[in-house]
């Protein structure tokens, strides 16, 4: 679609805007009547967690509620359906929501999804244009109904937009990662992995992490589908956040610029 917002139930279609509309989730209330009781069923139950963070498996670091994350590699998708998978474990009446275009959210399918999460409990939000999946990501973010919320797009978002979609999460108590299909730019998210699958198994790197260690892991499955304990390929090292900028690039090491107006020690000023 061009423009505008679709919301499906993994059944098929149940609400449509035309383009340029946006509409308020409050539009859930015409959804289907299961999903209607699940959805319900979540908005009383805010304290569904026991833990201000979700582990994804021994020796990885966890991912914080009420934050913003983000993913980029070939692997971002099985990454975030797996978080998708951990964050059901441990709050099985919140939904999980999948944003994204029409091309993105028409590739999933019923049959892969179960892998991960239970088809029927997924959402899928079809946007048209990037302003709608970062619009729709901010309202379902902010719902307090969701798990968690899976964003597809192509670039990552700003830092302005991603500290709109940060206030989005807190307000919400959920879970947001950001899938960047194409490249990630200096954004306010809590971490950055860096995900790709490799032969029986998958590499994770933890590109950016706020307040914990950044590393890469091999991760593998084991025959039923879980995640086997992750094999570390890097030291682990605890990056200090800087106050005033973060690195553009997905270097862990911080570089120190000199005082506005100074010069670089050995050049000589200009007359």
């Amino acid at each position: 679609m061009a423009g505008g917002i679709a919301f499906d139930d993994g059944a098929g279609r149940v609400f449509a805007s035309p383009a340029g509309k946006r509409p308020s989730l409050q539009v859930l209330h015409s959804l289907p009547a299961g999903l209607r009781r699940q959805v319900h069923l979540a908005d009383q139950q805010d304290a569904f967690r026991s833990s201000d963070v979700l582990s994804i498996a021994a020796g990885l670091p966890s991912l914080q509620w009420q934050r913003v994350h983000e993913v980029v590699g070939r692997g971002a998708l099985h990454f975030g359906l797996t978080v998708a998978k951990q964050a059901k474990a441990v709050s099985s009446a919140h939904p999980v929501v999948i944003i994204g275009t029409g091309r993105d959210v028409h590739a999933l399918r019923p049959e892969g999804l179960g892998a991960y999460v239970p088809p029927a409990s997924v959402t899928m939000i079809e946007a048209g244009r990037r302003d709608d999946i970062l619009w729709t990501a901010e309202q379902a973010l902010a719902a307090k109904a969701q798990a968690i919320v899976l964003v597809q797009i192509d670039q990552g978002p700003t830092l302005s937009e991603s500290r709109s979609l940060q206030i989005a999460a807190e307000q919400g108590g959920s879970l947001g990662i950001i899938l960047i299909s194409r490249q990630a730019r200096s954004s306010a998210c809590q971490t950055r992995w860096d995900c790709n699958p490799v032969p029986n198994g998958w590499d994770w790197e933890v590109v950016k992490n706020k307040t914990g260690p950044v590393g890469q892991w091999r991760i593998r499955a084991g025959p039923k589908g879980q995640l086997l304990e992750p094999l570390p390929l890097s030291r682990l090292v605890t990056k200090t956040a800087t106050p005033f900028h973060e690195p553009t690039t997905h270097s862990s090491s911080v570089v120190s610029l000199p005082p506005l107006g100074s010069s670089p020690a050995g050049a000589r000023p200009s007359p």
